[in-house]
């Protein structure tokens, strides 16, 4: 079945505070320039109230639960500017190193397909959803690099934290609930110095792929 054609562009906030910083009014720019690109109107933020004739374009704050997807009538990359998710945490940096053990905590829905793939070209590292498995993880990684400690929700450096030794990572995980880390989990790797940071992407709209 053919999509009905784009009637308005959207943005959609999972986050409603979003819209307050800085990245909210870098994504409403952005929606308005979809907007003009696929020429039709771009009508603000999304309301469940709200009822648009023809077809919606929807420009998320973040990565979309599937099911929540399923509710906003999002079924192909046509009907978003964005991605879609069977489970929070595969938005997030959790899904880029393994577990440290089989019998390692993990969350429903886990996989190590996707770090099997990508270990040679990530840094040393495991996820942990658990004190127990990040202290196992510390102590495989300590003996060759200071770590680095990141919240798998936070973005731009923000949520990271330095550790050269077991009593300073037990420092850090003392300010984690397990409730945090059993939902959201740990990225624990090998830190780096002097390092060059390279951004690659892609982005396609339609028929347009930058």
């Amino acid at each position: 079945m053919t999509p009905p054609a784009c009637n308005a562009v959207v943005v959609y906030l999972c986050q409603p505070d979003f819209v307050l910083t800085q990245e909210g009014a870098t994504l409403i720019a952005i929606a308005n320039t979809l907007a003009r690109v696929k020429k039709c109107r771009f009508a603000g933020r999304w309301d469940d109230s709200d009822r648009h004739s023809g077809g919606v374009f929807f420009v998320p704050d973040e990565t979309l639960i599937a099911s929540e997807a399923s509710r906003l009538g999002i079924w192909s990359a046509c009907d978003l500017f964005g991605g879609v998710v069977p489970y929070a945490f595969v938005r997030t940096k959790a899904v880029t190193h393994g577990l440290v053990s089989d019998d390692a905590e993990r969350p429903a829905g886990w996989s190590d397909v996707f770090a099997k793939r990508v270990q040679d070209v990530v840094l040393p590292g495991y996820t942990v959803f658990s004190v127990c498995d990040a202290q196992r993880a510390a102590s495989k990684l300590l003996s060759d690099a200071s770590l680095r400690l990141k919240k798998t929700l936070a973005a731009g450096g923000r949520g990271q934290s330095l550790a050269r030794t077991v009593t300073e990572v037990d420092a850090i995980l003392e300010t984690l609930s397990p409730e945090e880390l059993s939902h959201s989990g740990l990225v624990i790797e090998s830190d780096l110095t002097d390092v060059t940071t390279l951004s690659v992407g892609q982005v396609i709209l339609d028929d347009l792929m930058i």
